[in-house]
């Protein structure tokens, strides 16, 4: 019974101290990058004491102080300003941190948040110029993550927030997923594919939420005596060793994605099983339409439309491959749609926020187009996946193969410090 006691502590302990080693990674990783420490929102009618320290904005006496959302940041840049131990000169800073607070605080694997060097490598990523290893990858929430994440919005809507919270930091941490590599870059030559999750980025393990789960179920077969101290020493060994050297997910998609000079070694996860290969950085340019055996593959690059006009031109029927799809840019989207199609209105993009939605329009078009099937599959992504609903919709094109289902509209906003953002606008839908 003792021995058992000491061995389920044990586990505990370890998942303390891993809990505390990646949370604090993580908080330290917001404070650099400027993200609030969320203990309350901020509601209509709401009170800015309710949930946080009186003091946030204003030492005042008034048991319900009330700011209205509209003054919120003006009043509390003032109060910086006033009450700040250093002076507080530059209100474009002051803007930058609201701004980067906010897009941030959405929790959402589409919203990004980008300082200057960064909204640079992916200002040249949608000209197809790859920085780094020449891939893209996204921060994954499983279906099991997705769930934990609504109910922690649900937690942070109601009045009384609940003493247990409803999610524990580790099961938040997204998988860092490969969803494009670039022909020719030195990812593609070292065999990274889409669906890839990256697990060491320099011998230093890639925090994920897998660890927390693990040490999870640990506890469970402790409970159930389904463990023993041999197991147990062996997995606290382990996991405390990856947990002391981790990297947050944000950290080690920097690594991957910046950069033209110097080596990075990456370690990689497909199917169970894991490969790794050392690789020069290097700048990798993609065509925006190139041949693809009896196919054009077609990425939605800055300058997409003369190229693909050129590659189809004289054709009765053209196969055009949509796989392995970089989020592109929508606006070189549309103009691409411009040489497949006729001009005009072709479905519309909708929000749940209220407001009527855009229809999209195109004021250009062909007078003739061939027969076009397209490709795609999982890795149909962002322009490509709106592209590919667009032509099906408009019966203009078959598909071979399935898409993912997000058809998502992002658009990227550049701010005068150079740094910039990211956030999914619209979700497309074809019109009934």
């Amino acid at each position: 019974m003792k021995r058992a006691s000491k061995n389920w502590f044990g586990a505990v302990a370890v998942l303390a101290v891993v809990g505390a080693l990646a949370g604090g990674n993580l908080l330290r990783e917001r404070i650099e990058v400027g993200r609030p420490l969320q203990t309350a929102s901020s509601r209509e009618g709401g009170s800015l004491t309710d949930g946080t320290p009186r003091a946030l904005l204003y030492a005042s006496t008034d048991k319900n102080p009330q700011v209205p959302e509209t003054e919120y940041f003006y009043r509390l840049s003032e109060l910086l300003k006033e009450r700040y131990v250093d002076p507080v000169k530059d209100d474009e800073q002051l803007a930058e941190g609201a701004v980067r607070g906010m897009v941030l605080s959405l929790d959402d694997p589409y919203s990004e948040f980008m300082n200057p060097e960064q909204f640079k490598a992916y200002q040249r990523r949608v000209r197809g110029e790859f920085e780094g290893i020449g891939i893209e990858v996204k921060l994954f929430y499983d279906a099991q993550q997705r769930e934990a994440l609504a109910k922690l919005r649900k937690e942070r809507s109601t009045e009384v927030q609940e003493e247990t919270p409803a999610v524990t930091p580790g099961e938040l941490i997204p998988s860092v997923i490969v969803t494009a590599v670039a022909p020719g870059s030195p990812a593609a030559k070292a065999g990274l594919q889409p669906g890839d999750r990256i697990d060491k980025i320099d011998e230093r393990w890639v925090y994920s939420a897998p660890i927390f789960r693990t040490f999870q179920e640990a506890q469970r077969k402790l409970r159930r005596g389904e463990l023993d101290s041999a197991e147990l020493s062996k997995l606290r060994k382990a996991l405390s060793e990856k947990s002391k050297h981790g990297l947050t997910p944000a950290r080690a998609r920097d690594k991957v994605l910046m950069g033209t000079n110097g080596t990075v070694k990456v370690a990689w996860e497909r199917e169970g099983q894991v490969q790794e290969a050392t690789m020069e950085k290097a700048l990798t340019k993609v065509a925006p339409v190139s041949p693809s055996g009896d196919a054009l593959a077609v990425k939605f690059f800055v300058g997409v439309k003369d190229p693909l006009r050129s590659a189809i031109e004289g054709k009765s029927q053209v196969t055009l491959d949509l796989r392995n799809g970089t989020l592109g840019d929508f606006d070189s989207m549309k103009s691409a749609l411009e040489v497949v199609l006729p001009a005009g209105t072709y479905g519309r993009f909708s929000a749940e926020r209220a407001g009527r939605p855009r229809e999209l329009i195109l004021k250009e078009g062909a007078s003739s187009t061939p027969k076009i099937k397209l490709r795609v599959d999982e890795t149909t992504r962002g322009a490509g996946e709106i592209f590919a609903r667009v032509l099906v919709g408009a019966g203009k094109a078959t598909l071979d193969g399935k898409l993912p289902g997000e058809a998502v509209r992002l658009e990227g906003v550049s701010l005068p410090s150079g740094a910039g953002y990211v956030l999914p606008v619209a979700t497309y839908e074809v019109s009934r």
